[in-house]
């Protein structure tokens, strides 16, 4: 957001630059999805962490070489400063208590029953009460300090209403791509290697509509972008809903996979967008690092709660009289648990789509002046 805010002018370049910048996130995702579905059937699971290592220590040497340096800032930083500078007490505690909550996620998931263990109520407890502290500490804080979350991000209608539906969209549709593959593996019998040659056209279209929201920026108003791409997202669950899994790829399969990363990859640079004509130079980065938090706890959320509701279901149907069949014998079992879960992540985008009908209504075009108010 900065290097593109600080090198590229207002204009139909900068659209584009935050274009792709969030068509490249998915398109890595879902490449190394790929890619792992290719190593573990070739040359075996250890050669997916080696080569994440591999990408990451090149893209980081990549990242120091390339990355220009401004005219203004100092050539070092102070380690004391930078110290200093970090609000560590904030921090502790999102991290403490977003740890908790996910721990007491996985154990609901491995085993539904656990939910009502007594030992669940203490990170459960802790977590709650650890946000209610953080929530606390950040309005004790001085109301004019850079540490932390600014008044003026919660203050902006539009910026809280993007940041749901960020935390909606994003919910739904990395949780439908991980349910995906789980139909394709253990609903319809197929390999890892099979499974991951049909994921190939997520970031086809992942990368087309990141740079047709990017063009059509300036010229359609955002929150008519916003709702044609949250309606073609929402197909995506929906298909995969009402699939069979004895139907080929191409007829219902293929739809969802084309459909899905639509909306995910269109919000990213609206929001972009947004946030440079709304707030700033100074906190429009500290406004889109809010955001991809927000994307990467609803991604969280939703692929957990999906699959506490598909193993829920699941788990159920093989309770009924007459079944004495298990869970790895009866694909029909499985696909009946995705299928509630895949019906919970299309009413997640129908949320999402409300609250860019009712808050984001008046987001105009974007990219060429400055036209939303807080």
């Amino acid at each position: 957001m900065s290097i593109h805010r600080e090198n590229l002018p207002i204009g139909k370049l900068r659209n584009l630059a935050f274009s792709c910048t969030s068509a490249s996130q998915y398109i890595g995702s879902v490449m190394g999805i790929v890619l792992s579905g290719v190593l573990s059937e070739t040359t075996g699971w250890r050669w997916g962490f080696n080569c994440a290592a591999i990408l990451s220590l090149f893209g980081s040497l990549v990242s120091f070489w390339t990355i220009p340096q401004q005219a203004h800032e100092p050539k070092d930083i102070p380690w004391s400063e930078l110290a200093e500078d970090i609000e560590w007490s904030g921090t502790l505690l999102a991290s403490s208590l977003t740890a908790l909550l996910f721990a007491a996620l996985a154990v609901i998931i491995n085993n539904v029953a656990n939910i009502g263990r007594p030992g669940l109520f203490v990170p459960v407890a802790l977590g709650w009460i650890l946000l209610v502290a953080f929530l606390f500490w950040q309005d004790c804080c001085e109301r004019d300090s850079t540490h932390r979350i600014q008044d003026s991000l919660w203050t902006n209608c539009h910026f809280l209403s993007i940041g749901l539906v960020v935390f909606f969209i994003y919910a739904s549709s990395h949780s439908t791509s991980q349910l995906m593959i789980f139909v394709f593996q253990r609903a319809q019998g197929l390999s890892v290697l099979q499974s991951s040659w049909q994921y190939l056209p997520i970031p086809i279209t992942g990368a087309l509509s990141s740079l047709l929201t990017g063009y059509f920026l300036s010229r359609v108003k955002a929150n008519q972008i916003l709702i044609i791409t949250i309606v073609l997202s929402s197909l995506s669950p929906l298909l995969m809903a009402t699939m069979s899994p004895v139907w080929p790829y191409w007829k219902y399969a293929m739809p969802a996979v084309l459909l899905n990363s639509v909306g995910s990859n269109s919000i990213i640079p609206v929001a972009a967008m947004m946030v440079a004509g709304s707030f700033s130079p100074e906190i429009q980065g500290l406004a889109m690092g809010v955001l991809c938090t927000v994307a990467m706890i609803g991604a969280s959320i939703g692929m957990a709660l999906s699959a506490l509701i598909s193993n829920a279901v699941s788990t159920q149907l093989l309770r009924t009289p007459g079944r004495e069949t298990s869970l790895l014998e009866s694909p029909e079992t499985w696909m009946s648990g995705y299928r509630t879960a895949f019906w919970f992540l299309f009413s997640l985008n129908l949320v999402g789509l409300a609250v860019t009908l009712g808050c984001l209504r008046k987001l105009g075009y974007l990219g060429r002046r400055i036209d939303i108010g807080n």
